[in-house]
């Protein structure tokens, strides 16, 4: 996904058991910071996690988000924020396949 600035974030989500990596790029374009969560099937947030803040630059953004939980998380959200934690585009939402 990416903001009108030219930032973006992308990547791939592979699902576990009991957790999901998130393996992507985030560039920035002013200050941003990818925030990630995988969800339960009732939209409970199973641990969410963000990445520290960058100011213009291209930069690996991977993560490690727990799913603990029978059967594992049901979907997971990725967003772009700016530097206060507030998202700067919809966020996207990812179903386990």
């Amino acid at each position: 996904m990416a903001d009108g600035a030219g930032s973006y974030i992308s990547g791939t989500l592979t699902w576990y058991n009991r957790s999901v990596a998130f393996t992507g790029t985030l560039k920035s374009v002013g200050c941003r910071r990818a925030w990630y969560s995988v969800f339960d099937a009732y939209a409970n947030p199973l641990g969410p996690r963000s990445s520290s803040t960058h100011c213009n630059t291209v930069t690996s953004v991977p993560a490690t988000l727990p799913a603990d939980v029978v059967g594992g998380g049901s979907y997971a959200g990725v967003c772009l924020d700016d530097a206060n934690g507030k998202p700067v585009t919809s966020c996207g939402v990812y179903p386990r396949p």
